[in-house]
């Protein structure tokens, strides 16, 4: 077991020294690594450490075999390593270095009918939550489409994320007031309204902040600019984590109180709270647990779903397929037996026990391989692109990127798919005729990819 220790803390050593370096000494705050990271840290290695250390954090079981652990500690360090080096893969090309001085097409966006599709959608997404926290039983009436409508608030506060920082002085007079005012509203119920999903708009608020601050720098002079203060980066953390407390508290309270018609007295919720961060909820270590339960039910046994949780993702199939759920859901009634059909709850898996379940062991070194690979070549052209598209896309991957590490295949793939997909769709669909020419005698995005004027 000392052999298993020794792993998993120079495990979890690598990827904290790896993100320290990232954020805090190449201020690499937008490479995909960062939330890959932090994702599997999210949900995984703080549940690992805190085992190997004496605390039980396991919603499934209360003991589990030495050497599960030892098979869990290799599936992560695989899936670490695996995603490292798929990340590393690709050759380094000079395309940017290539580009200098040439202009590439890149089409504007119409700040004015983003502006109103985007109020338009905050509205509608924000009336929709509304009823159906009130109306719960109308979720599984229609299936998931009033998913799908809630789900446009976050894809609203992106998009008006972008309007409010980079392009708010396109707006002007009082149709501009009042339409950055709806901006302004939609952002922050997006922030405190929604559960997990508030993380695209606090972090697009932070991602178009530098990316005007890197435009803004470009324009003034033809230098790279100074990299992040460690000042600047506190800052920034400081916030977001007080702003993740907020959005928790007001899950507890707020979003309870609609939900059952009354509200939740203010003891309760502090009480709540205090449990939460006591208990590293906003981390979720039971994932550990749950990877333990996939190997021993799962893999040791040769009991394999060969994808057929994957098939979730198409919601239209459970029409004709009643019997089909997420695995989070088959665990829960694998765990629990059928006395819970009448119950709809579900356990939120981390990637590597839900590959572990259905093509067991080698496909984790092979998707976190692919993961890299993408993950690479998505950094590489935000480099290089300068459009707003493009970059509306980016904005909403990084997030998707760990929401994926810290959920199970439905809820941490397929709605921030669709809400990277609407974003995108969305700056697509309100692009100008005016082409961003690519301006020369400027540092190339690589100069200031890591690097901020402050």
């Amino acid at each position: 077991m000392l052999l298993i220790n020794m792993l998993a803390f120079e495990t979890a050593g690598l990827v904290v020294g790896i993100l320290v370096w990232l954020v805090f000494f190449k201020g690499a705050l937008f490479d995909p690594r960062v939330y890959v990271l932090y994702g599997m840290v999210h949900w995984l290695l703080i549940g690992q450490m805190g085992t190997l250390l004496g605390y039980q954090f396991y919603e499934v079981r209360p003991y589990f075999e030495e050497i599960t652990h030892v098979k869990a500690t290799f599936c992560i360090l695989a899936a670490i390593i695996f995603f490292l080096v798929g990340y590393s893969y690709l050759p380094h090309t000079r395309s940017s270095e290539k580009q200098k001085g040439h202009k590439t097409k890149s089409y504007d966006v119409n700040v004015k009918r983003l502006a109103l599709v985007t109020s338009c959608m905050g509205i509608i997404g924000l009336l929709s939550m509304y009823v159906f926290q009130k109306e719960i039983s109308l979720i599984y009436k229609f299936n998931f489409l009033p998913l799908l409508i809630t789900f446009l608030t976050p894809t609203a506060a992106v998009c008006a994320s972008y309007i409010l920082i980079v392009r708010r002085k396109d707006l002007r007079g009082l149709t501009g007031i009042i339409l950055k005012l709806v901006l302004l509203i939609v952002v922050l119920l997006a922030i405190i309204m929604t559960n997990i999903t508030f993380v695209f708009p606090l972090f697009a608020l932070l991602f178009w902040y530098f990316e005007r601050i890197k435009e803004r720098a470009g324009r003034e002079k033809a230098i790279p600019a100074k990299r992040l203060s460690w000042r600047k980066i506190l800052m920034w953390a400081v916030l977001i984590a007080l702003i993740a407390v907020i959005s928790l508290v007001s899950k507890i309270g707020i979003q309870r109180s609609i939900s059952q018609g009354e509200s939740v007295p203010l003891e309760m919720i502090k009480g709540e709270l205090l449990h939460r961060l006591a208990t590293l909820d906003l981390f979720n270590p039971e994932g550990y647990g749950i990877v333990l339960h996939v190997i021993e039910m799962y893999a040791n046994e040769g009991n394999y779903l060969f994808g057929k949780s994957f098939l979730v993702s198409m919601p239209f199939l459970r029409l004709v397929w009643p019997e089909l759920r997420g695995f989070g859901r088959i665990m829960v009634l694998d765990v629990y037996g059928p006395s819970y059909e009448t119950v709809n709850v579900g356990w939120g898996i981390p990637p590597v026990g839900e590959l572990l379940a259905n093509f067991s062991y080698p496909s984790i070194p092979f998707f976190y391989f692919l993961l890299g690979l993408i993950c690479r070549s998505l950094y590489r052209r935000y480099q290089r692109s300068n459009s707003p598209i493009y970059l509306g896309f980016y904005s909403v991957s990084l997030p998707w990127l760990f929401i994926q590490q810290r959920g199970d295949f439905l809820n941490g793939t397929v709605f921030p798919a669709y809400i990277v997909f609407t974003t995108t769709f969305i700056f697509w669909l309100c692009r100008s005729k005016e082409i961003i020419p690519r301006r020369t005698g400027l540092p190339d995005r690589d100069s200031f990819t890591d690097s901020n004027p402050f």
